[in-house]
């Protein structure tokens, strides 16, 4: 035992760290004290409703409050290189991207969604002057009740009707980073009562009835 104890504290002897006395002495910088030449510092203005469009913003007390910069929002905003089309041309499997495309249009989908991006010269001017930015939307209804729209053709399809690059949208879909899922695990309910899924193998078909009719 007393062997083993002096192998671990070889393992774990202390090291002198080259930040050790700064970070105890509190002269250690951090990241956000850096301040490198030309820095400036970015505030997202972002929606107040769940679902709608924006019908019109007005920038004019933002954009003249001290220190901004410039204001990037849908009708301003650069081209995202990646947010084009997939060229199929070149790559015949290639896929487009299916993730939310901020600042490319005035559509709402989500409450508290960036809108606006407020740049400025220190960090406390850019959250003032987002907060000056007036937005007037159109609102409209959410649907976020699963157990409402369950059956509702018109928000899912029925069962079995999914394609399979139906199927890939929506795994890229929930892989976005806004939810930042690892995947997706699906089961088809096929009409003629089997089922199809990512996880065949670990469960029964008499699994897969009991939460088919669970699912309704």
């Amino acid at each position: 035992m007393d062997e083993i104890l002096k192998q671990d504290q070889k393992i774990f002897a202390d090291e002198d760290r080259v930040d050790g006395l700064a970070k105890v002495t509190g002269k250690a910088k951090f990241t956000a004290e850096h301040r490198p030449a030309g820095l400036v510092y970015g505030v997202y203005v972002t929606s107040t409703i769940a679902r709608g469009y924006i019908r019109n913003m007005n920038l004019l007390d933002a954009k003249t409050a001290p220190g901004v910069l410039d204001i990037l929002y849908y009708l301003n905003a650069p081209e995202v290189p990646g947010y084009k089309a997939a060229d199929r041309s070149k790559n015949p499997n290639a896929r487009d991207y299916s993730g939310f495309k901020i600042f490319q249009n005035n559509m709402i989908v989500s409450n508290g969604q960036p809108i606006a991006l407020v740049i400025a010269d220190t960090f406390e001017r850019a959250v003032h002057a987002a907060s000056l930015v007036k937005v007037d939307y159109q609102a409209e209804t959410p649907f976020t009740d699963y157990e409402t729209n369950k059956n509702n053709s018109s928000r899912l399809k029925d069962r079995g009707e999914y394609t399979r690059k139906e199927i890939d949208g929506l795994i890229d879909w929930v892989k976005r980073p806004q939810i930042g899922a690892k995947g997706l695990v699906y089961c088809m309910c096929n009409e003629d009562g089997t089922f199809k899924s990512s996880v065949d193998k670990f469960y029964t078909p008499e699994d897969w009835k009991r939460i088919a009719q669970e699912m309704n």
